[in-house]
């Protein structure tokens, strides 16, 4: 397990850092108004949204890097519509193991 839950996704060529923080976490549950053990369950049917994993990304990217470089929603969303799902899947499924196994990362 990774000791500082990060996880990192390169989208267009640069790297970042996605993090699983509780205000992560929840700010993915609001936004799309499904529980994060529900997004887990429907994940591993092979049921995800676009758009839910553009929030994913999102927010995950949000709460492991500066703002002022992380990209948009609307950058995340063109990038996964271009063939990237298996990348995104590819960081997405460890970051929520990390998230549930050793529970979410301050900040």
């Amino acid at each position: 397990m990774n000791p500082t839950g990060e996880i990192s996704i390169s989208i267009k060529g640069v790297s970042y850092r996605m993090r699983p923080s509780f205000k992560c976490l929840s700010r993915i549950e609001e936004t799309t108004n499904v529980g994060v053990s529900k997004m887990v369950m429907a994940m591993a049917e092979g049921d995800v949204r676009f758009s839910h994993l553009a929030v994913i990304i999102f927010e995950a990217i949000r709460a492991g890097e500066d703002r002022a470089i992380a990209p948009s929603l609307d950058d995340i969303g063109e990038w996964l519509l271009k063939g990237n799902m298996p990348a995104a899947a590819a960081a997405v499924v460890p970051f929520f193991a990390e998230a549930l196994a050793a529970g979410p990362k301050d900040g």
